[in-house]
């Protein structure tokens, strides 16, 4: 089953929206820990592993083809986790698996830590911050917060024209 949809702004129009997600109280058993920037991501082990599995090489449809993709990033997730676990800089190097990251994070299906001593964060404020210069130039990326951080833990470059 590909990873549901999320109700994402269009792309290609000048967008300045913020929205908060909530996350959940406690962390996926079994997950997989990503350190992205100033918080520890945790995603679903299990959820991640489906997503690689139902990934096939060939499709027909839109959605065999989404699931595609998705299960190529999930196997980039999974990979970057698995990585020397002394290596504190595991995130993943693959920008594309960042996209399904980030909708982990915009579904609220991810559980953040942050702090010293690190803290589990209850919401991520989402920011979708687009321009369009002219018919063909512009750029969207979307900017995920932590509670009370002034810049972003992590960035997406969401579109480019």
């Amino acid at each position: 089953m590909p990873f549901a949809n999320i109700a994402r702004l269009s792309v290609g129009e000048d967008i300045d929206e913020t929205r908060q997600v909530a996350l959940p109280f406690s962390s996926p058993q079994p997950h997989i820990a990503l350190p992205i920037g100033q918080a520890v991501v945790l995603l679903s082990r299990h959820r991640l592993e489906q997503l690689a599995e139902e990934a096939t090489t060939a499709w027909n449809t839109e959605a065999e083809r989404l699931a595609c993709i998705d299960g190529q990033r999930a196997e980039a997730l999974l990979k970057a986790a698995s990585s020397n676990p002394a290596d504190t800089d595991n995130a993943p190097r693959d920008p594309d698996a960042h996209h399904l990251l980030a909708h982990f994070i915009e579904q609220g299906q991810a559980f953040i830590l942050s702090g010293a001593p690190p803290q589990p964060q209850p919401y991520v404020t989402v920011r979708y911050l687009a321009s369009r210069a002219s018919l063909h130039a512009g750029r969207g990326d979307i900017l995920f917060h932590l509670p009370d951080a002034p810049s972003p833990f992590f960035v997406l470059n969401w579109w480019v024209s």
